[in-house]
């Protein structure tokens, strides 16, 4: 039996990655820096997860061989077909060690195509390659799947895009070359990663609690519907990937945003919104990409107003800049988005609240408009 040790037991790793490969026979190895999950999975030796099928849940075991905290790994390395990351960029350089230098090949499956040459970085290995996991797996699950295992989370079947390398890989697991894995990473990016965040930012506006419910809010809905109209178009006439494929991508997304089974968190998809706010991160570089085609990133606009103002009153974001009690609009759309004030952008970004822009945004497509409880 093929070996696979898993970097990161949350939700992709756990909750998708682990399920797909138990299933295709692999032994399966989880390393996470969580002590009080690995000492839960410690104690065991499988656990439950669920699969939407966004009409009701499938519950499937997952059996596993160990589980480690990082560095407790060390003396199964060499026994391992293949290697996979499911960890944040930001943690990376916690979870990833450098004594993984010798190991077979690493895929990266993240969100971000950044994180191989992160991983490449620590590890001196030149064998990372990057993986897409096109699925929304929850952080989160309902009490009721909560009583049948405390560890299940809620994922859809989903897929995987993997960049092609020096290994196998399940026959159903598809592989794609360095061009083709640029365009299925265009549309991960631009037409899931952007309207993800939108909805999550604007979810966390409104005080709800999962992306679901967002979605369920009318001015939402056409804000995210907006703002994926525009990209779409944009990346048409960028040629970005084929016409049939946008289409059908971007009503995927809009279809998963409100599977109400899904149990998606606000908090997990909007966490962190200065680094979404980075100049090449899903929203300013989305921004830049819809305008540099001549459509209209109002939708975008929208949503980056909402994370700078979730920014703001967050305070373990003022602490990862050290900007204290002197963060701003302003001093954001500079020094975190790297606009330049004298820019169009800058100045649209500027003028007036979230909260006027989102009601302006509701009258023009005359979207009834429900209280925000401002914090």
């Amino acid at each position: 039996m093929k070996k696979i040790l898993i970097y990161g037991a949350g939700a992709i790793g756990r909750g998708f990655l682990a399920p797909v490969f138990y299933r295709e026979g692999y032994k399966i190895y989880f390393v996470d820096n969580n002590k009080e999950l690995i000492n839960c999975l410690k104690k065991r030796n499988s656990y439950k997860t669920a699969f939407s099928n966004h009409h009701s849940y499938e519950i499937v075991e997952v059996k596993y061989e160990k589980a480690f905290l990082p560095g407790e790994e060390i003396s199964i390395l060499k026994d391992m077909d293949l290697v996979f990351s499911c960890v944040g960029p930001n943690n990376i350089k916690a979870a990833i060690m450098p004594y993984l230098e010798n190991v077979h090949s690493i895929i990266s499956l993240e969100n971000e195509i950044e994180s191989v040459e992160k991983i490449k970085e620590i590890t001196k290995n030149k064998n990372c390659f990057f993986g897409i996991p096109d699925v929304i797996t929850s952080s989160d699950a309902p009490e009721e799947l909560k009583k049948i295992d405390s560890l299940c989370l809620v994922s859809e079947a989903g897929t995987f895009a993997i960049e092609k390398g020096n290994y196998e890989l399940p026959e159903n697991i598809p592989t794609y070359s360095e061009e083709g894995i640029k365009k299925y990473w265009n549309c991960k990016f631009y037409l899931h990663n952007m309207p993800h965040a939108v909805a999550a930012f604007l979810g966390k506006l409104f005080k709800v609690s999962y992306l679901h419910e967002s979605m369920a809010i009318p001015v939402v809905e056409k804000v995210v519907g907006f703002a994926m109209e525009e990209t779409k178009e944009a990346m048409k006439i960028k040629k970005m990937a084929d016409e049939e494929f946008i289409d059908f991508y971007a009503e995927k997304e809009l279809t998963r945003f409100k599977d109400k089974f899904l149990f998606d968190p606000v908090a997990r998809v909007g966490r962190e919104p200065l680094r979404k706010l980075r100049p090449h991160d899903r929203l300013i570089q989305s921004v830049k990409f819809i305008e540099s085609t001549g459509r209209n990133a109002t939708g975008v606009y929208i949503a980056i107003k909402a994370a700078i103002y979730d920014a703001i009153i967050n305070p373990e974001e003022l602490d990862v800049c050290n900007f204290g009690s002197n963060l701003n609009e302003n001093k954001i759309l500079h020094n975190i988005c790297g606009l330049e004030e004298n820019t169009s952008t800058f100045k649209a970004l500027s003028k007036g609240s979230i909260f006027s822009m989102l009601s302006e945004f509701g009258k023009q497509r005359e979207v009834k408009m429900p209280t925000i409880r401002v914090s």
